[in-house]
């Protein structure tokens, strides 16, 4: 911890010599803005060590993902930057970081998220560093709206499928708001575009409980094959039994013959 002084030799500046009146010369006393490693560097090591102060535990590979994986993406630092994103202190303290993915395979994705995403995470900006080859983010929310293309700010709720474009395998970090709250969805006759509420599989007929009789058809979207899988029946059989899986993350057609609410089942 020793710096050139401007006279002779060096001046211990450590902190177990932190002393007044050190003589010395004096550069600029003014403030001005600047850029670069040089002054992100502190600022991250700064970071690091609250970070480690408050989980001393973790290793230097778990505390740089902490950081990395809490960051607050920006559009700006796309493909200039590994993490994308600006450092979120204080998301990377909280103690329980919900952080899950989406996978997302070579050409078209039919997919969703379960739960409430945390506010500043929850548009079409996760969507921005998927190499779409011009595409949209599209959703199809029912047979009266139609599709609609999303522009960055638009919200990504659960329930809801969306359509995106990759031209690689890849993964959507994605973060749950916290508390968790049940979503809930109006739907009406005819065709919707959704997504289940679970983090693991359930069956179609767990999900669709809300729903009651009142839908009669449900089927998703194979992004490794490119091609639609089997249809779902309520109350069907074999290959088409509404035991099957719904899964998290993918997106599914779902024909309902009533309107109805759908939402996990209360008890």
């Amino acid at each position: 911890s020793f710096w050139p002084s401007g006279s002779d030799g060096y001046v211990d500046l450590s902190l177990a010599n932190l002393g007044l009146g050190h003589r010395n010369n004096v550069v600029n006393p003014n403030y001005g803005y600047l850029s670069g490693t040089s002054m992100a560097t502190p600022m991250v090591s700064g970071v690091a060590g609250l970070i480690k102060g408050a989980y001393p535990d973790l290793t230097a590979t778990e505390l740089k993902s902490r950081i990395m994986e809490t960051v607050d993406p920006l559009p700006s630092l796309k493909g200039k930057i590994v993490s994308g994103g600006r450092v979120n202190l204080t998301a990377a303290l909280n103690p329980n970081p919900q952080v899950d993915f989406i996978p997302v395979h070579t050409g078209w994705n039919h997919v969703s998220v379960p739960r409430h995403l945390e506010s500043g995470y929850d548009t079409a900006s996760i969507f921005a560093d998927i190499h779409s080859a011009g595409h949209s983010v599209l959703k199809y929310v029912d047979d009266q709206t139609g599709w609609k293309t999303l522009n960055s700010s638009d919200p990504v709720i659960p329930l809801q499928g969306y359509w995106i474009f990759s031209e690689n395998v890849t993964t959507v970090p994605v973060r749950f708001a916290i508390p968790v709250i049940g979503p809930v969805r109006q739907v009406s006759p005819g065709w919707s575009s959704t997504g289940g509420w679970a983090v693991r599989d359930v069956s179609a007929n767990e999900t669709l409980t809300s729903l009651g009789e009142g839908w009669s058809y449900l089927f998703g979207y194979d992004a490794t094959a490119q091609r639609y899988d089997e249809v779902i029946i309520r109350g069907g059989s074999g290959n088409q039994s509404d035991i099957r899986p719904v899964r998290p993350y993918q997106g599914y057609w779902l024909y309902c013959n009533q309107n109805g609410t759908y939402q996990p089942p209360l008890t």
